[in-house]
């Protein structure tokens, strides 16, 4: 079986009523899916008897679409021996009109999971080009966030490159630096990833990275999002004592009443003592202003004074 050359041919009938009846949810049925788009395989020796049946492999993606399984989807269609443009029309066929019920998260993910399979740029960039039926994402810089949370290392250059390519008329070149990367690091932020956050960090040029982690920073500090991340920020650069808004990180913990960020940002070396606004006053002072007993504590236990 090993010698054998096996021959794939494609079969996609896909007709324009059908993608009507798609784009309005139709869920397919297995027998449909299986029978819209046939993968034939053709063997070049006619002896040999380990047939695979056409449809095994549609019939096992469609039981992961139920599943909503969006790893092993991926992984089916990445791995089967066809062309890259008909990957391409089955993905089409499955997002058309989101009748799986999938997520935009999950839908984004499908096609970077796929990407993610190719090792060459324009391959990758063929699939990539599915995400701009999902405009909002894009915008939000979420892809990049999809990506790096699950992993998909080889894949974010790529990324960068495509939306540098397809979004720098809307954006601008440093755009994408301060708008599409910011918007992806604050999710990682918010979603408390610092994997992926380390990750997306990487992509961002030199003289941006200083002030992007400080402003993240006084993100988690504001928000009390992203607790896994403030060791990270500190790994990456972060100043724990630049001001933002007249507050450093600290205060505006202290004020929102953050116990836990509060903590994490003494840990990692802000100053519990640091005034940079006269009429703020201290950090402790925020904390009594604020009657927040168990924050004055921590404080105090610190070395923090009036």
């Amino acid at each position: 079986m090993n010698s054998l050359k096996l021959l794939f041919k494609v079969i996609l009938p896909i007709s324009v009523s059908f993608l009507t009846a798609s784009s309005g949810g139709h869920l397919l049925s297995q027998d449909e899916l299986v029978k819209k788009i046939g993968i034939v395989q053709l063997y070049d020796d006619p002896t040999d008897k380990r047939v695979v049946t056409n449809d095994l492999l549609l019939r096992e993606i469609y039981q992961q679409l139920h599943l909503k399984n969006i790893a092993r989807i991926a992984l089916y269609i990445g791995n089967a021996p066809v062309l890259i443009d008909q990957k391409i029309e089955l993905l089409q066929l499955i997002l058309k009109g989101n009748p799986y019920g999938f997520t935009y998260d999950q839908a984004m993910q499908l096609i970077l999971a796929v990407a993610n399979t190719y090792d060459k740029t324009g391959e990758q960039e063929k699939i990539l080009n599915l995400s701009l039926d999902f405009p909002d994402l894009l915008e939000k810089g979420y892809p990049f966030f999809i990506a790096a949370h699950y992993g998909y290392i080889n894949l974010l250059p790529s990324l960068l490159a495509w939306s540098h390519q397809y979004q720098a008329e809307k954006f601008g070149k440093k755009g994408i630096m301060d708008t599409l990367l910011y918007r992806s690091l604050v999710r990682s932020v918010h979603d408390d990833d610092p994997k992926a956050l380390e990750l997306i960090y990487a992509l961002v040029s030199p003289e941006y990275k200083k002030f992007l982690n400080n402003k993240l920073l006084w993100y988690v500090a504001h928000t009390g999002r992203g607790l896994s991340t403030v060791e990270k920020l500190k790994d990456l650069g972060a100043d724990f004592n630049t001001p933002y808004k007249k507050r450093t990180p600290l205060v505006e913990a202290i004020r929102q009443g953050h116990k836990a960020i509060v903590e994490a940002l003494i840990k990692a070396g802000a100053d519990v003592n640091a005034i940079y606004d006269l009429e703020l006053g201290s950090p402790l002072q925020q904390a009594i202003e604020t009657r927040n007993l168990e924050i004055e504590d921590l404080l105090r236990k610190a070395g923090a004074h009036e």
